[in-house]
């Protein structure tokens, strides 16, 4: 993945990398044995840059930390192993060529952590009833509360031990492992009955699909080296931007 940039507005610096008919990044995609390259207009809205950069994915929400130079991607389920790309490689370079660390994650998987975190701690199985009280007059009601304290408070508050603490990371760890089992439990039996169509050709489709998708960007752009660049502004009204 590269980011290009140019200064002059008249002229699209993708379609000047690409070339007439692609003729300039296939000479490279040549000497690098057919090495797949994305090219990535630049922009200094992060959120476009990054929906951009995991391109051939699109996002449906982002939430950023620009001080921690952090972002959560929201895909659509049946597009997250797309996101990832093999190995992980399409969100680890997007990654790399933004300078953000990115998290990408199913629609239904966020809903379902995001759940988890609003959990209230007196609702969870074999937590320790005599932690409750003190934690609540210390503001610490869900699971989210406890997990964004630090250690060495949670220990100072009165009736909260060590020990106990050990204890409540434990019942925390179970809720979530459970919640996970159920969850692939969930897909398990959703899928039979969609993926039996796609049994002739498991694996070499959706390589193809990806394969395709990462090469548009660069065989099959038209030169555009005396247009202007594309209105942003459309691809950020699709995006949220949530800022910590």
């Amino acid at each position: 993945k590269i980011i290009v940039q140019s200064h002059d507005r008249r002229i699209d610096p993708v379609g000047a990398c690409v070339g007439m008919r692609g003729s300039r990044i296939q000479a490279i995609v040549r000497e690098l044995n057919n090495e797949k390259i994305d090219i990535v207009n630049y922009t200094e809205q992060s959120e476009i840059l990054i929906s951009r950069a995991l391109s051939p994915a699109k996002p449906l929400n982002l939430y950023i930390d620009d001080d921690r130079q952090y972002c959560i991607a929201i895909f659509e389920d049946d597009e997250l192993e797309m996101a990832i790309g093999r190995r992980g490689v399409n969100v680890n370079l997007a990654s790399k060529v933004t300078g953000y660390k990115i998290d990408a994650f199913g629609k239904d998987e966020y809903a379902r952590k995001q759940a988890e975190q609003e959990m209230l701690l007196a609702n969870l199985e074999n937590f320790p009833k005599r932690s409750i009280k003190p934690l609540q007059d210390n503001d610490i009601n869900t699971i989210s509360d406890l997990m964004n304290s630090e250690e060495e408070k949670l220990v100072e508050i009165k009736g909260v031990t060590e020990k106990t603490l050990e204890k409540i990371y434990d019942c925390i760890q179970l809720f979530i492992e459970k919640n996970q089992k159920d969850f692939e439990e969930s897909i398990s039996d959703e899928s039979p009955s969609e993926e039996s169509p796609s049994e002739e050709s498991p694996s070499e489709e959706s390589t193809s699909d990806e394969s395709s998708a990462d090469e548009s960007s660069a065989e099959e752009s038209p030169p555009k080296e005396n247009e202007t660049l594309s209105d942003e502004t459309d691809e950020s009204s699709q995006i949220e931007k949530v800022e910590s």
